[in-house]
C-alpha cells in the first residue's frame, strides 16, 4: 500500500484547522509544573489486536480503558513512529509509540511513550507486524515506571492533522528490542513529523499517582 511521503510533509500544514500543531520540541527548562494526576491503569492490559494497513502507516486496533482523574478514555488503536516525533531537550529517541484513546464526548487523548534501544528487552512488535501474534498487553508498550508525564494541547501528526488533541507523554522511556526497530524501519522508515511551532503554548508536567478501581 502506498503511504504518506514524509519528504513532502511541509505541505501538510495546509490541511490543519488550527495553528496548534504537533509534534513539538519540549525544553524542560520551560515546562511548568501542574497538579498531580491520578491514573487507573487497571484495564490497560491484555487485548486482541487487529492490524490495519493504512496510508498513514499500520494501525493496530485494540481495546482497553484508561481512567485519568476519574475520566474514562477508551483505547482505540496504537501505532509506532520510526524515530520519535517529540523532542526532549533537542534529543530524538529511537521510536515513539502512540496509543489513541477517546472519551464519551468524542474527545481524543494520545498516550505517548518514548522508546530507547535495549537488546535485552523482549521482542514485542515484530510478531504483531507479521500477524503471527494477535494479542498484546498494553502495559508492554509503556515504561514500567509511570511516575510523570508532559501534557499539552495539539493535533494529530498526520493529515488531516485533527485538532484539539490532548497529549499525555510519559517522561520515562520504554525499552525496545533492536529486532522491533528493524521491523519499523522495514515497514515505514523515518515516519516522524518535524516539530511544529509552540505558538504560545505551555507544556505542563504532572506527577502521576497510580490508583485502582474501588470495588
Amino acid at each position: 500500500m502506498e503511504k504518506l511521503d514524509y519528504r513532502f510533509q511541509s505541505a501538510w500544514t495546509a490541511t490543519a484547522l488550527s495553528n496548534l500543531e504537533s509534534p513539538i520540541a519540549i525544553e524542560k527548562s520551560a515546562v511548568v509544573t501542574g497538579d498531580d494526576w491520578q491514573v487507573d491503569w487497571t484495564d490497560f492490559q491484555n487485548t486482541p489486536v487487529k492490524k490495519s494497513p493504512e496510508v498513514i502507516g499500520d494501525q493496530f486496533y485494540c481495546q482497553g480503558q484508561l481512567i485519568l482523574n476519574q475520566q474514562a478514555w477508551n483505547v482505540v488503536r496504537f501505532h509506532i513512529h520510526d524515530g520519535a516525533e517529540h523532542l526532549i531537550d533537542g534529543q530524538r529517541d529511537a521510536a515513539e509509540i502512540h496509543i489513541v484513546c477517546q472519551n464519551q464526548l468524542g474527545q481524543t487523548l494520545v498516550v505517548g511513550a518514548f522508546a530507547e534501544v535495549d537488546e535485552k528487552h523482549p521482542v514485542i512488535f515484530a510478531p504483531l507486524f507479521s500477524e503471527e501474534k494477535k494479542t498484546v498487553n498494553l502495559q508492554d508498550l509503556l515504561p514500567v515506571e509511570k511516575t510523570g508525564c508532559f501534557s499539552y494541547m495539539g493535533s494529530l501528526t498526520t493529515p488531516p492533522l485533527k485538532k484539539d488533541i490532548n497529549w499525555f507523554l510519559l517522561d520515562k522511556p520504554v525499552g525496545i528490542n533492536p529486532k522491533d526497530l528493524a521491523t519499523f524501519a522495514e515497514s515505514y522508515p523515518d515516519n516522524y513529523r518535524n516539530c511544529q511551532p509552540l505558538s504560545g503554548r505551555t507544556v505542563v508536567y504532572h506527577h502521576l499517582s497510580t490508583v485502582k478501581k474501588s470495588k
